[in-house]
């Protein structure tokens, strides 16, 4: 048992021969972070979660809503060419567009591309989206003065 225990580990962190290698803490997070989403999937309202972010589409302004999408598609475009041919997006699209692909998608097809997105990406992305350690204050705690200053930064 403990021989196929090592053997798995061994395999695990080992680089592999194809087009990127997969570290051990890209597999345990991001692996984690897609279980996770998918567990979401399952449980949640799906119809409710469309008619939400349709309506919040609708009274969206044009600018927002481009700024918005072009955050989307920079995303996009790092997602490995085979999600990118099941799923195509353009570069510029239209409200009524990204509401029919909304209505479009169902919990399969989300459990699909979760399971498509390569752990390693589901890392970058959460590394970008994080807060850098050191902007932590030294002692550990929060305090009230650092959580002013960091809305003050966000004004």
């Amino acid at each position: 048992m403990r021989l196929k225990i090592i053997l798995f580990l061994l395999l695990i962190t080992l680089p592999s021969t194809g087009h990127a290698s997969l570290t051990l803490y890209d597999f345990f997070v991001g692996g984690t972070i897609k279980n996770l989403a998918k567990v979401f999937v399952k449980t949640a309202n799906l119809p409710q979660l469309k008619a939400k972010y349709t309506k919040m589409i609708i009274k969206m302004r044009e600018d927002k809503f481009q700024k918005y999408y072009q955050k989307f598609y920079v995303v996009y475009k790092q997602l490995p060419a085979d999600l990118r041919h099941d799923y195509v997006f353009s570069e510029r699209i239209s409200k009524q567009e990204v509401i029919a692909k909304i209505d479009q998608v169902s919990k399969r097809d989300m459990m699909k591309i979760i399971s498509k997105v390569p752990s390693e990406f589901i890392v970058k992305q959460t590394k970008h989206y994080t807060r850098p350690q050191d902007q932590m204050p030294a002692n550990g705690q929060v305090n009230e003065t650092f959580l002013w200053k960091r809305i003050i930064q966000k004004i």
